[in-house]
């Protein structure tokens, strides 16, 4: 073994050991956190200004309260009003006990669900509807754009059919609004080769909805293609994706290289609409009950016992209906814990579980 690499046996000896003060730490700024941009729907009533914020310091104890600020829009948002369709600018400000000051801005969304933008102006360098986005991968994608009399035409000019990615060539429409209900995309196409595309929609939202996707056949005709979805939730931030991808099919279920034809796609009239409200059913009667978080708890009631081994049960609160959209005040300070149970014929599962703080 290397003299480096041995290890030495022995006795280590450690005396006068000291902690000498050092020079005062200097007073830090406070900590102010805007988390995201927030979304509204037009007509909504009820925004939190102070919603998502959080703030700190190194010396004081400030909360909420202690932040301030100022709305900078050219048109200020009526809080308690019904929300107006608009991009409002909010700028926050915290200040400790020394005077040192940190500030934070935010963008307040109002809109309407799904707007989705025709084809009349375009881009006069590009060649892309105002509103919308071209994109292809460097290597495995390719295409050429233009619009003319409200018809977007692409030339698909290449798609790697061994490596490539069916999403490598997209045509899309980004930041949209998803609320709540039912909807249908509603758009008209054509290819001068008859070939298969795929429609898809991304972006969680803020609240976690998911991707879909489907595949289209078009024909050498004009066809009106329709697809139906739903939203469950409002979103709180604008991302959720209209896109329209012509990549390689070849590693999409039920197709192969061979479906990977180059030729020129068209469309016109796209549209999303919606068509109904979500029907959440009848309102659902239950019992909850009050908790708080124990270090030393190792059971809680019967209904949840095992689910969590850190969180003790108090006072229940009588059965009760919650229904949908309604809220349960939290005192500031104090976490909770939001537990949906479903009985079943062994006890109880789990349906969905939250955890999250007032403070």
């Amino acid at each position: 073994v290397p003299v480096i690499e041995q290890t030495v046996l022995g006795e280590v000896y450690i005396s006068d050991v000291q902690i000498i003060a050092g020079p005062e730490l200097e007073n830090q700024a406070p900590t102010l956190t805007a988390t995201t941009n927030i979304l509204l729907p037009v007509g909504a009533t009820s925004f939190l200004v102070k919603g998502g914020l959080t703030v700190g310091d190194d010396r004081d104890s400030l909360t909420l309260d202690d932040v301030t600020y100022t709305d900078t829009s050219a048109v200020p948002f009526v809080i308690g009003s019904p929300a107006v369709k608009g991009t409002y600018t909010f700028e926050y400000s915290v200040t400790d006990s020394d005077g040192a000051t940190t500030t934070a801005t935010r963008t307040l969304y109002v809109a309407d669900p799904f707007e989705v933008p025709g084809f009349d102006n375009v881009d006069a360098v590009t060649g892309v509807p105002v509103g919308w986005t071209a994109w292809h991968e460097d290597t495995r994608g390719g295409f050429n754009i233009s619009t003319t009399d409200s018809v977007v035409e692409i030339e698909i000019t290449h798609i790697d059919s061994v490596d490539g990615n069916m999403w490598e060539n997209q045509f899309k429409l980004t930041d949209l609004a998803a609320f709540a209900g039912e909807y249908r995309i509603t758009f008209q196409a054509k290819a001068d080769v008859a070939r298969s595309i795929v429609v898809a929609m991304e972006g969680n939202g803020g609240v976690g909805l998911e991707n879909i996707s489907f595949n289209q056949a078009l024909t050498t005709e004009w066809n009106t293609y329709t697809y139906d979805f739903s939203v469950n939730v409002d979103a709180t931030i604008k991302n959720r994706n209209l896109q329209f991808w012509f990549g390689s099919l070849h590693n999409r279920e039920g197709f192969t290289a061979a479906d990977d034809i180059l030729t020129t796609l068209y469309f016109k009239n796209i549209s999303i609409a919606k068509t109904a409200d979500i029907d959440y059913g009848d309102e659902l009667a239950f019992t909850y009950q009050q908790g708080f978080y124990s270090d030393g708890a190792t059971s809680v009631s019967p209904e949840t016992d095992a689910l969590y081994n850190r969180y003790a049960v108090v006072t229940p609160i009588p059965k009760g209906l919650l229904p949908v959209g309604s809220s349960i005040m939290i005192e500031e300070g104090y976490q909770y814990r939001v537990i949906f149970l479903e009985k079943t014929a062994d006890g109880f599962r789990v349906v969905h579980r939250n955890d999250n703080s007032s403070a």
